[in-house]
């Protein structure tokens, strides 16, 4: 399990020496609570706030939880300037966006609201959950809280697709039980959407990809392993479909020293690859091998690729025409 966080975190006041920070605390959580990771980000103002939120948190699906600290009053958040930024507003830069994820509001009273307002805030984010505090809170009883939180969640965060191990509501639910006196005191609640966002997959490249991919290529072109195991990698890496293999594949096919089965796995690599890119690549390789004494089977399982992307090129063009 893994938990990504993006944290977007005001200045509490101008003086110099307030060095109040939720960064040590994310520091402290990703020394110790495996797979957690979290990226802190300073705000000042609402520029700030919509740059963060519409293109970071937007762009990025391995962040899972939006966890905003900042002063704040019933039913917004509050920058440097003591500008309000309320939940509408918030709303409206996350709409669509959060899906499977968890928006947690820690400034006082953010959540004084009624749940119309929570509910249209998750209708229009599709959040999984959004928490927070319903009273003004002293400011370490309030870290402490978001402490338990953020490690409770990343307890069931999600796996390499983004699907949680366990419904976010129910592991917040859990968690104010567990600490129903503390939680009560500090006015800490959490509201949950309609439907089940959190258990379909969020991330269309797993965690971890690009380091199995560069393992995997690392494997499929070192003539000293084996020619079983480099099959495998190659056939691995087909799976993933990504079109950073495209090298690797290349490179094993043209390889005149390799194993025809290696050959015809990574053709078949390069034929589950997506693009154009691919598509000329294997275009080159039957010109390569007509022009030299390769195996027909080798030819044969080019043009086999060729004609089953042909295919699908036809078949998508019928469905755009109808």
């Amino acid at each position: 399990m893994s938990l990504g966080v993006l944290c977007l975190e005001t200045y509490y006041s101008s003086d110099p020496d307030d060095r109040r920070s939720v960064r040590g605390l994310l520091e402290v959580l990703e020394a110790n609570v495996s797979g957690l990771w979290a990226v802190h980000r300073h705000v000042a103002n609402k520029d700030d706030f919509e740059f963060y939120m519409m293109n970071d948190w937007v762009s990025d699906p391995r962040y899972d939880v939006l966890y905003i600290a900042s002063h704040g009053k019933a039913g917004a958040v509050m920058d440097e300037n003591n500008e309000y930024m309320s939940t509408r507003w918030l709303g409206n830069r996350l709409a669509d966006s959060c899906p499977g994820r968890v928006v947690y509001l820690s400034g006082c009273g953010t959540l004084d609201v009624s749940n119309r307002v929570l509910a249209s805030f998750v209708e229009k984010t599709q959040a999984t959950a959004v928490a927070g505090y319903a009273e003004a809170v002293d400011w370490l009883e309030s870290a402490q809280m978001d402490l338990i939180a953020l490690g409770a969640l990343a307890d069931e965060g999600p796996g390499a697709t983004g699907v949680w191990d366990a419904p976010p509501v129910d592991t917040l639910q859990r968690l104010y039980h567990e600490h129903e006196g503390f939680a009560a005191r500090l006015g800490w609640k959490h509201y949950s959407g309609e439907g089940a966002s959190w258990e379909k997959p969020r991330r269309k490249t797993p965690d971890g990809t690009p380091e199995a991919i560069e393992a995997l290529g690392a494997i499929a072109i070192d003539d000293s392993v084996e020619s079983g195991a480099r099959g495998r990698a190659l056939k691995a890496l087909a799976a993933l479909a990504e079109r950073s293999s495209l090298a690797t594949f290349t490179a094993v096919a043209r390889d005149q020293d390799a194993d025809t089965s290696l050959r015809k796995a990574a053709i078949r690599g390069l034929g589950a690859l997506p693009g154009k890119m691919a598509s000329n690549s294997l275009e080159r390789l039957e010109e390569l091998f007509s022009s030299k004494e390769a195996p027909a089977s080798l030819k044969s399982a080019v043009r086999r690729e060729l004609d089953k992307r042909h295919a699908r090129l036809s078949e998508r063009a019928s469905r755009s025409e109808t």
